[in-house]
């Protein structure tokens, strides 16, 4: 099937009701090939009345310059200032104007590390809501939050506007393995799912049966990778 495997769609949703109590319908989920996909498809989806700029936070992970442009889009940055990396309200109100379609915030944020607050996503969802504008929550790196940190989800506080990206080859570790996925109000995930239908099509079967596997006995410890990244970062 187009929006994956009935199998990997019911997987994930039970994954997003255990982990976070949020719970999604079967037409509010896309599996995509890979997270990157994921997000050229978003990105497609949220353009719209000819509008197609794109609000980024810099620095940003080397990949999603090229997402922007396979997608159609222009990058309107704003820069996080060191050494705390918050988002700043003002600053995002500076970049938009009014060709701007949608707004991408990163959290766990690739490539600083930091995990924003309650309060900077507040200001984020506020500035969307203001503008009317989509939003993408790019949350690849859910699983890697250090211990005693918090990930916090963007649609938790602006589920009807925001599309939840994340990605198997991040959560497992198994970044050979292109299987994503997307998550959002069922006709926003309707305009993901014709983007991904033009991209890639659909995702490969088997790598689909076995991440629908993984996801089922994840325990939420994800091998003690948390752990594993926070002692690194130490040394």
């Amino acid at each position: 099937p187009i929006n994956g495997l009935p199998a990997l769609r019911e997987a994930v949703r039970a994954f997003y009701e255990k982990r976070y109590g949020a719970s999604y319908a079967d037409d509010e989920v896309v599996v995509t090939t890979s997270g990157q996909e994921a997000l050229v498809s978003a990105l497609k989806a949220c353009f719209r009345d000819g509008k197609r700029g794109v609000v980024v936070m810099e620095p940003f992970y080397p990949f999603l310059a090229p997402a922007v442009a396979a997608a159609g889009g222009t990058i309107q940055p704003v820069r996080l200032q060191a050494p705390s990396f918050r988002v700043d309200a003002a600053a995002l109100a500076a970049a938009a104007d009014e060709t701007t379609a949608c707004a991408v915030l990163n959290s766990p944020h690739n490539p600083t590390g930091r995990v924003f607050d309650a309060s900077e996503l507040e200001a984020f969802a506020d500035f969307c809501t203001s503008r009317d504008l989509l939003a993408i929550s790019d949350e690849v790196y859910e699983h890697a939050v250090f211990p005693g940190a918090t990930h916090r989800r963007l649609a938790d506080i602006m589920r009807d506007r925001t599309i939840t990206l994340s990605s198997a080859g991040k959560l497992f570790s198994l970044t050979g393995w292109r299987v994503g996925w997307a998550l959002a109000p069922a006709p926003l995930a309707l305009a993901v799912s014709n983007a991904h239908t033009s991209l890639t099509y659909a995702a490969p079967t088997p790598l689909q049966y076995g991440i629908a596997a993984a996801l089922r006995v994840e325990t939420g410890d994800f091998d003690g990778v948390p752990e594993r990244f926070a002692r690194n970062y130490r040394v």
